[in-house]
Parts: structure tokens; C-alpha cells; sequence
């Protein structure tokens, strides 16, 4: 479960809290990544090496 956000904002207005869950649901589904990868590939492999990572 991820937590929820606090979000502080200017006065007047009252500060509110960011359901991350929610968020990050609406922007896999809005962004339409289930279509734009294969879930069922393995990954492809590290741009650098373990070496070059260091």
C-alpha cells in the first residue's frame, strides 16, 4: 500500500492529502503503458554495463 501525500498549499486554501495509489493508477491507465509494453518479454538488458554503472 502506498501512503498518502501530504500537499501543503497557500492560504487560504486547505492543505489536502495525495492518494498516491489513485494517482499512479490514473497515470499507468491515461499514459496507456499496458499497450506500449510487453509484459510478458523478459526486459532488455542494462544500457551500461557493471563496470561502467561504478
Amino acid at each position: 500500500m502506498l501512503p498518502l501525500l501530504p500537499v501543503l498549499l497557500k492560504r487560504p486554501e486547505a492543505d489536502v492529502a495525495l492518494m498516491l495509489r489513485h494517482a499512479l493508477d490514473i497515470i499507468y491507465q491515461r499514459g496507456l503503458y499496458s499497450l506500449l509494453i510487453d509484459y510478458t518479454q523478459e526486459p532488455p538488458p542494462p544500457l551500461l554495463s557493471e563496470s561502467e554503472r561504478a
